[in-house]
């Protein structure tokens, strides 16, 4: 499959965020490690004990970086979060990206696109957690990050759906299908369901494909997808 589609997703996703990376400073290699650090540490201790909670000084311990260099590094616990949220979506993107590399149609391209991002959900449980569901405490900066990342997502859906051959008129259908989807994984990764996510594949690939090719035609791609 042509894979332009994934392009202007990250696109979409790299053009809203650059003014979001620490681009002020040209950083070492000891600063490079120190500040990786801290974004895998927020994450950890944002998933264990939620946003409110978590505090700098948990941050360095986990990461084993003194105070000071974080100070020099970001501007504060919402600066790191957010940088592990551009961390966590370029990944997520990166491996939708390589799932539909390997489709031969849109139908298929959905499903792959669908299951390999519950699957890396499901593998990365505390990434997961920390943004799904405590996300919406840590800002209105998190939130702007979090819809750029949904703004990406659309315009893929929008360009899968592009493909459909004899595909009913889709409207808003890109906006409201991953408006619930984030809406359905949050509500299962609140409840600590993350790792049973990639079960719901069937289920939501039907749900994107229905509005778009009709339901008895998306029955029919998916009944053969699980033969």
């Amino acid at each position: 499959m042509d894979t332009g589609l994934i392009r202007t997703a990250r696109g979409t996703w790299e053009a809203g965020v650059a003014g979001s990376r620490d681009g002020r400073v040209r950083l070492g290699a000891s600063e490079r490690g120190a500040r990786a650090a801290l974004v895998r540490a927020v994450v950890e201790v944002v998933a264990a004990c939620g946003y409110e909670a978590a505090g700098v000084d948990a941050i360095c311990g986990r990461a084993g970086v003194a105070p000071e260099v974080f100070a020099e590094l970001f501007a504060g616990k919402q600066e790191c979060f957010i940088a592990a949220a551009c961390v966590f979506v370029d990944a997520l993107i990166a491996e939708v990206g390589a799932a539909v590399r390997h489709a031969e149609d849109w139908e298929s391209g959905t499903r792959a696109a669908l299951s390999a991002a519950l699957l890396y959900l499901a593998e990365h449980p505390a990434e997961a957690r920390a943004f799904f569901a405590e996300g919406l405490s840590a800002g209105r900066e998190a939130l702007a990050v979090r819809d750029l990342a949904m703004h990406a997502f659309c315009d893929f859906i929008d360009m899968l759906q592009a493909r459909a051959r004899d595909a009913l008129p889709s409207g808003l259908v890109s906006e409201a299908a991953v408006g619930g989807l984030y809406g359905i994984l949050a509500t299962r990764i609140r409840n600590g369901e993350t790792g049973s996510l990639p079960d719901l594949a069937s289920s939501l690939a039907y749900f994107l494909l229905a509005p778009v090719v009709g339901r008895p035609r998306a029955r029919r791609e998916l009944s053969a997808a699980t033969r």
